[in-house]
């Protein structure tokens, strides 16, 4: 069976090939726990800062702004709508160096090393994504990322 398969949708650390701080670790740290999402052409998709809540404020032209401050008045502004998503990352597989499916002798689960060669880091890009709610019929789609915009606050 793939690597790929046995990590759907499960957790694994993600290390640079470079980083020498496992399994310490330290402020500079270049690994952690990461969660996988999807694959895609040209490699794999994994959440990034899973868990925690990003909101995106988009306005009725579709424009959107993903706010960094969680008590931002903007989510409760009536010119646009909040909305939860989820930040993926997109590791190439030219950069996926090697893994241990099985895990090693601090943690069991599996570890994947990574150039990380895009400004240090792994991803050769990154996206946000909605997530489906069927109750409302809402469904899962990818923000476009030449709407992105910064609206004055």
């Amino acid at each position: 069976m793939s690597l790929f398969i046995n990590l759907y949708r499960i957790n694994f650390f993600l290390h640079s090939v470079d980083d020498t701080t496992y399994p310490e670790g330290n402020e500079n740290s270049a690994w952690g726990m990461a969660f996988f999402y999807d694959t895609y052409h040209n490699g794999i998709e994994v959440y990034i800062n899973a868990g925690i809540e990003i909101t995106i404020i988009v306005d009725e032209k579709g424009k959107w702004e993903v706010l960094t401050d969680y008590y931002d008045k903007r989510k409760n502004d009536s010119r646009y709508t909040a909305i939860n998503a989820i930040k993926i990352g997109r590791i190439p597989y030219y950069n996926i160096v090697g893994y241990k499916v099985d895990g090693d002798e601090y943690y069991q689960n599996p570890h994947i090393y990574c150039k990380y060669s895009f400004d240090g880091s792994p991803f050769e890009s990154v996206y946000y994504r909605r997530l489906g709610i069927a109750r409302d019929k809402v469904f899962p789609h990818d923000f476009d990322k030449s709407n992105e915009v910064k609206f004055d606050k």
